[in-house]
C-alpha cells in the first residue's frame, strides 16, 4: 500500500513518524535516455502525498541536503522533468503553503 510506504520511508529516511498522509497525485514516468529496453528499466510509478502533520525534528539520513523551502524558492528549483508536474500541482493548489509552514 502506497500509505504505508510514506509512512515507512519517512520514518527510515527523515527519522520522523507521520501522522497523517493524504494522497495528492501519482504519475507513471519514463526516462527513456540510455537504457537499452526504457519500457522495463526507465519505467517509474510515483505517488505523492501531502504531509501536513508529523511528530520529531527531520534528520537527514540518506540525502545529500534537507532544507525547508517557500513555494517561490520550490518553483525556481532544478526539479526532474518527471517530478515537474507534481511540483506545479503543489504550487497552483497552494499545497506548498503546508510545507512551508513548518519551515
Amino acid at each position: 500500500m502506497p500509505e504505508q510506504t510514506v509512512f515507512r520511508e519517512l520514518y527510515e529516511e527523515l527519522g520522523i513518524i507521520v501522522d497523517a498522509a493524504f494522497p495528492i497525485h501519482r504519475q507513471e514516468w519514463v526516462y527513456g535516455e540510455g537504457t537499452p529496453e526504457p519500457q522495463r528499466d526507465g519505467s517509474y510509478r510515483v505517488f505523492y502525498f501531502l504531509v501536513p502533520e508529523f511528530s520529531g525534528e527531520p534528520v537527514n539520513r540518506v540525502f545529500e541536503a534537507v532544507r525547508w523551502v517557500t513555494p517561490g524558492e520550490l518553483a525556481g528549483m532544478d526539479i526532474l522533468e518527471g517530478n515537474r508536474t507534481a511540483i506545479d500541482l503543489l504550487i497552483t493548489h497552494g499545497y506548498a503553503g503546508h510545507i512551508a509552514k513548518r519551515a
